[in-house]
């Protein structure tokens, strides 16, 4: 969606108040289906407090949609699962299989999480100026402005190749690890303040995320990650009040209506077969009416269209943990937090805990992590960005075979590129440096 600011066009500027409150309005219905959506309605609207929690809700929405969309195609790219056809009538996605290439995504996969974004820092301009700076210190919903804020530049910084920021130029990936970082130490003090204990822990949580992922402090995220109960989850939310709020990497891979993807000749189709590992279930629909004519293995991660997904969990952050060891030199203490998890979880072939693993050096407990994380992570849309950080730090141990994927990031779209005038006409997006195949389409 093209939205206008400074008088020229731009993806990812300032939207109008009445581009803004389109999608604010539905995220509430959304979250009330009692509410009727009134459509378009004028910025000061927006500016009454018993409008802020629409505000927080539509951010809340845009984050959900972002997610399915990146782990959808991101799934595809690193084979997490396998292509067989397109039916699906949603946003456009590579005709040719994980070309991230500018002409082969539609616009939404870049203006949905900026739109996120924007809502979520527009936000805290508003409250501060409605309510003061000093009572939007404290106030609840602020502090979940600045959580969303940071978590969705997560989400940006693991799946997008570079920074765009506002109809701005070209700028590192890092940058969206930094803002959110900022954000998220924002969230922390004023859910603090405000006494939101769920925020605060949520926005510890993802913080972590970035403090390892993006920013590289990894000792730093190992001791907030120890701070997380293991039972904890954020989550992304879905429901089924209609097809846009659903947790579609279900209602692509049900097999009603749609087809196009199975986990057919993929790691989780032997993993699940010979261990029962439900991390990675899925079953045999006994179908081959898939527009490729492959065999309908559908997963069973998620099984209802309101499944909602973690965007941080326990669970992960003893990954965190664990690789923080392991870049610390201690490989036998990782490969007992991965056991740990392991130990956890029951097998649906035996009905007993998943085996441990060994390891003999540091590769191979490397090895293990990696494995590790693809198991448990599965369909997330973490993958793509876990090979492409170890891909670029050279980090040991074996990892899947990435020499026919163009990019491990999406690029950005022509869409953005026609309309904004900071971005060159020679920009190319980066290259996977083990990419080995044909030319990239354009």
């Amino acid at each position: 969606m093209s939205i206008m600011t400074e008088g020229r066009r731009t993806n990812t500027g300032r939207r109008t108040a009445i581009g803004l409150a389109g999608p604010l309005m539905f995220g509430l219905v959304a979250c009330d289906f009692e509410v009727t959506n009134p459509g378009p309605v004028a910025d000061e609207f927006l500016n009454d407090p018993g409008a802020h929690a629409a505000i927080i809700q539509g951010a809340r929405f845009l984050v959900s949609q972002s997610l399915w969309q990146f782990s959808i195609v991101g799934a595809e790219t690193v084979h997490e699962i396998t292509r067989t056809g397109r039916n699906f009538a949603g946003p456009k996605t590579p005709a040719r299989l994980g070309e991230l290439t500018p002409s082969q995504l539609a616009a939404d996969y870049w203006n949905r999480p900026q739109q996120a974004r924007w809502v979520a820092e527009d936000a805290t301009r508003r409250f501060e100026e409605v309510l003061g700076v000093e009572e939007a210190a404290a106030y609840r919903l602020n502090a979940e402005a600045r959580l969303i804020a940071g978590m969705i530049q997560r989400i940006l910084g693991e799946n997008q190749c570079v920074a765009v920021i506002d109809g701005g130029g070209i700028e590192p990936n890092r940058v969206w690890w930094e803002r959110a970082k900022v954000a998220l130490e924002d969230a922390i003090a004023i859910g603090t303040r405000a006494g939101a204990p769920d925020i605060v822990m949520n926005a510890q949580a993802t913080l972590a995320q970035v403090l390892a992922y993006g920013l590289g402090q990894w000792q730093e995220a190992a001791v907030i990650a120890a701070q997380i109960p293991e039972n904890f989850t954020y989550q992304a939310e879905y429901d089924t009040g209609d097809d846009q709020q659903y947790n579609h990497v279900v209602y692509i891979t049900n097999g009603d209506p749609w087809r196009d993807l199975t986990v057919y000749g993929s790691f989780a189709e032997d993993l699940y077969r010979n261990t029962g590992d439900p991390r990675v279930r899925w079953e045999d629909t006994g179908r081959t009416d898939t527009p490729d004519g492959l065999v309908l293995y559908r997963q069973r991660k998620w099984t209802d269209l309101a499944d909602d997904v973690n965007l941080a969990s326990g669970r992960e952050m003893i990954l965190i943990r664990a690789e923080a060891l392991l870049r610390a030199g201690d490989w036998r203490g990782a490969v007992d937090l991965i056991n740990h998890l392991r130990s956890t979880v029951i097998s649906d072939l035996t009905g007993q805990p998943i085996p441990p693993v060994a390891a003999s050096s540091e590769v191979e407990a490397w090895t293990l992590l990696k494995n590790e994380r693809r198991i448990e992570l599965w369909l997330e849309g973490r993958r793509m960005f876990d090979l492409r950080r170890w891909q670029e730090e050279n980090i040991p141990g074996e990892q899947e075979d990435t020499s026919m994927r163009v990019r491990l990031c999406f690029p950005v779209p022509n869409s953005e590129r026609d309309n904004n005038p900071n971005i060159p006409n020679d920009y190319v997006d980066p290259i996977n440096p083990k990419y080995t195949g044909p030319p990239p389409l354009p």
